[in-house]
């Protein structure tokens, strides 16, 4: 279960009902980066970007109270062994159901190595935005320092003009007595 879906269930009627009515080929997306819908076309459609798209409705096998289910009932020849024709159709049956594990398997399997390869992607982009947080933060600590140390200079040098300026006056009274 992924976000409230059930996705590997084994057959459609399990699927929850929002993958199988869905209109679009793709019943389940998954988001990967910041930005959903990029442009919009001209029919007013939302194009998704950074989103991987899974076709969940392909995946599912009928089953019954017995196991895999090959989609042939023993009336059609199904896995019946009574017979070496039915043996090697079924045999036949097999290594096509074998061959479509094999094709999922490969393609759930470029899915995962995709979304190994965005992991990767995000985890080195919220580094590089962490260490360029960091750097701006320190460029704006030392600015403010500056500033700070500008403010307090011609603070004490405001405070020695007027020391001076009360001092001049002073000394004229002296002569002048």
């Amino acid at each position: 279960e992924y976000n409230g879906t059930r996705l590997l269930v084994g057959n459609q009627e399990s699927l929850d009902p929002a993958l199988v009515n869905r209109s679009n080929a793709y019943p389940l997306e998954i988001q990967v980066g910041k930005d959903y819908m990029g442009s919009v076309d001209a029919k007013g459609q939302g194009n998704p970007v950074n989103v991987i798209r899974i076709d969940l409705q392909n995946l599912n096998t009928n089953t019954d109270s017995n196991g895999l289910n090959l989609g042939k009932s023993t009336e059609d020849g199904g896995t019946r062994v009574d017979s070496k024709e039915s043996a090697q159709q079924s045999l036949g049956t097999l290594d096509a159901a074998i061959q479509k594990v094999a094709e999922y398997r490969s393609y759930l399997g470029a899915i995962q190595s995709r979304l190994g390869s965005t992991i990767n992607n995000l985890s080195v982009q919220s580094e590089n935005f962490a260490a360029a947080n960091s750097r701006i933060r320190d460029t704006d600590f030392a600015d403010e320092t500056a500033k700070l140390t500008q403010s307090n200079i011609l603070k004490q040098a405001g405070v020695a003009v007027l020391s001076q300026a009360n001092q001049s006056p002073q000394a004229a009274l002296r002569l002048l007595q």
